[in-house]
């Protein structure tokens, strides 16, 4: 590639440093559409980093258009506000010098410069040259028809696009130079133009082959130093499908499949995550869930998405269940009515209603007693990597409180970063190079910073968008992203049956040895608490008041109030200490005897066996009122009723 031939005008560089203030401003040209491509990718592998810089446009008409920012280029996507950005035409015709200046609209809110890897130079919604590649010469006059536009008004003052551009779209070339103010030199001799125009280029330019074969690599690390390490190989792929494919839940536990819910921004990828899941085990491109690019969810129903290893095969052992996407506004997911999914109570293609929250009454089939199996087992949030940094205020605080409530129920969170490969250039033009980009890595550090999510719990991934045919780099990211979330929901799974098996050796155990005074009862088994985690196990039968809490025992019952209600045989002590099969049970009228009483005689002893071979009979009840229980009817009954309080409580 010989010397770039600029074609900006002697004449139009004068007027420039007029409108610049800068009369001696030098122009020194970074990018020609013509020689490196209309495309974004090379526009900015040679302006990422450099400025402050000048846009011109030649068209077929004969217009010379542009615009200028003070802000450095940049891949990553997002609006910037830049007040000393304008707007130009400096030619309306051929050779038509005709000079006007739009200048920004100063307190605006709308930014007046945009960034992204898929845009080449574009000023805010008010200019843009192109989007997307075009091939050079695509017109049968041999200029290069893009999808540009001029519409100013937006973050510029209004003007008449048609004035500055002509409505014409097919470019002779585009160019984008630097502005640098004029070096003065006290050495009469001239300066060597190519080295003065390396010269002003950014510091980090000079690292550019740094790594061999890839341009601008001052970004990219090595790939013994990249920040995470992926076997790329199609070996690799087919042991992640393996071992996904054959992943089930703990035996022990019942269930299924793991549920993981997805979450995020209307738009941020979450039913293209599942469709990029599905085609990478289907082996072509899938679109099973709606997508689309929309000021609203596209999502308006909330399912439970199965995968398959092959269309006619079985479920794998995992669910991705999509939801409602958040907005701004009180039309998207409602956080209450995220606690209902979280918990497993919305059925699967529950069709969602802004209008109305969650409820029993308002969701028909609505679960009252959900399972394990129903209740969410890990939840990912999904986020474009690029609105990473520039999350507006409403967004932080329902991420926050979602975080909140899935942390309360010991949930695994995860966050997912999207869109990868239109955040950097090199990972746009090679997947591969995703975890050796400084951009992307610098991006998970900042959502870590940011957050506290550790970084271990953030994933990125690239799902399907233009493509009609599966790619081994975009399967192998997208899978070994579902793997770590399957992981993540498995441990959730171990430490649930971990407490299980807690509470069964708890519940198998001798009841507490409590004095006899006391009036104290057996501990209520931890299994069947109002709060236990595992209200949707069986419970074993026991012949105790805890086997029905809701129903009084029979002793509880107010004497004389004759509201007597059936219960299943139980013991007549509501306070043992032992089971009846280790000791006698004692009647309820026998004095207990104290343990002052001195030793009795013979006479005594035998005339007391004789008494308990007879029937019990209300004449031979004789005793004295220091022999009696201590504790009467009423504060035994106390004693009982503090214990089911605190039972109720969650004791």
């Amino acid at each position: 590639m010989g010397e770039l031939q600029p074609l900006l005008s002697d004449e139009g560089q004068g007027k420039l440093r007029e409108w610049l203030g800068q009369p001696s401003a030098e122009f020194h040209l970074q990018y020609k559409a013509r020689t490196h491509g209309f495309d974004p990718q090379t526009f900015h592998q040679h302006c990422d980093g450099v400025g402050p810089t000048v846009s011109v446009g030649y068209n077929s008409s004969g217009y010379v258009f542009g615009g200028y920012t003070a802000l450095p280029w940049d891949s990553q996507a997002g609006y910037h506000r830049d007040p000393r950005a304008f707007l130009f035409v400096l030619y309306t015709g051929r050779n038509q010098f005709n000079p006007q200046r739009v200048d920004a609209m100063q307190g605006k809110t709308r930014a007046t410069v945009r960034h992204g890897f898929s845009f080449g130079p574009t000023f805010g919604n008010d200019l843009m040259f192109f989007s997307g590649k075009f091939t050079s010469g695509n017109d049968q006059d041999g200029y290069t028809k893009t999808n540009g536009f001029c519409t100013p008004g937006d973050g510029f003052f209004m003007a008449n696009g048609l004035q500055l551009t002509g409505g014409d779209y097919k470019f002779k070339d585009i160019e984008v130079y630097q502005v640098t103010e004029q070096m003065r030199s006290s050495i009469a001799s001239p300066i060597n133009t190519s080295i003065n125009r390396r010269a002003v280029k950014p510091m980090v330019q000079f690292r550019e082959e740094s790594v061999v074969g890839v341009k601008g690599s001052w970004r990219v690390l090595p790939e013994s130093s990249a920040w995470r390490e992926v076997d790329w190989s199609l070996l690799f792929l087919g042991q992640l499908k393996e071992e996904i494919a054959h992943y089930r839940p703990l035996p022990e536990l019942r269930i299924e499949q793991v549920n993981i819910l997805l979450v995020g921004p209307v738009g941020a990828g979450k039913s293209s995550f599942f469709n990029t899941v599905n085609s990478a085990f289907r082996n072509y491109v899938t679109n099973q869930a709606a997508t689309g690019v929309t000021n609203h969810s596209m999502t308006t129903q909330f399912r439970r998405y199965d995968v398959r290893a092959s269309r006619e095969g079985p479920s794998l052992g995992f669910r991705l269940c999509d939801t409602l996407g958040l907005e701004e506004q009180q039309s998207g997911l409602d956080i209450v009515d995220l606690l209902y999914i979280l918990d497993g109570n919305v059925p699967d293609r529950y069709q969602f209603n802004p209008l109305v929250r969650i409820s029993a009454e308002t969701v028909p089939g609505f679960n009252m007693a959900p399972s394990l199996g129903d209740k969410m087992h890990c939840v990912v949030y999904v986020i474009d990597i690029s609105d990473v940094g520039s999350m507006s205020r409403v967004t932080t605080e329902k991420f926050g409180a979602i975080r909140a409530q899935v942390s309360q129920r010991g949930i695994p969170f995860v966050v997912l970063l999207t869109k990868v490969d239109r955040a950097c250039s090199h990972v746009g033009s090679d997947l591969t190079m995703v975890y050796r980009s400084r951009h992307i890595q610098e991006h998970v550090d900042l959502f870590s910073r940011t957050t506290g999510i550790p970084k271990s719990s953030i994933l990125v991934t690239k799902n399907y968008d233009t493509e009609l045919e599966t790619q081994l780099a975009v399967d192998v990211l997208a899978l070994h992203a579902l793997r770590q979330m399957i992981r993540y929901a498995d441990n959730y799974l171990d430490d649930h049956l971990d407490r299980h098996i807690q509470m069964v050796r708890a519940d198998t155990l001798s009841p507490r040895q409590e004095s006899e005074e006391d009036g104290s009862l057996p501990r209520t088994p931890a299994t069947e608490r109002e709060d236990s985690p595992h209200q949707d196990r069986p419970r074993k039968e026991k012949a105790s008041y805890a086997n029905k809490r809701h129903v009084p025992h029979p002793s509880w019952e107010k004497p004389g109030s004759g509201s007597r209600r059936s219960q299943p045989p139980t013991r007549t002590s509501v306070t043992p200490r032992t089971h009846s099969s280790q000791r006698p049970e004692t009647k309820e009228d026998d004095p207990p005897r104290s343990r002052s009483s001195p030793p009795k005689s013979r006479a005594e002893s035998t005339k007391e066996e004789e008494d308990q071979r007879r029937p019990p009979s209300t004449a031979s009840k004789k005793s004295t009122p220091k022999e009696r229980r201590p504790e009467s009817t009423t504060s035994n009954k106390t004693t009982v009723t503090g214990i089911v309080g605190r039972y109720d409580q969650g004791m």
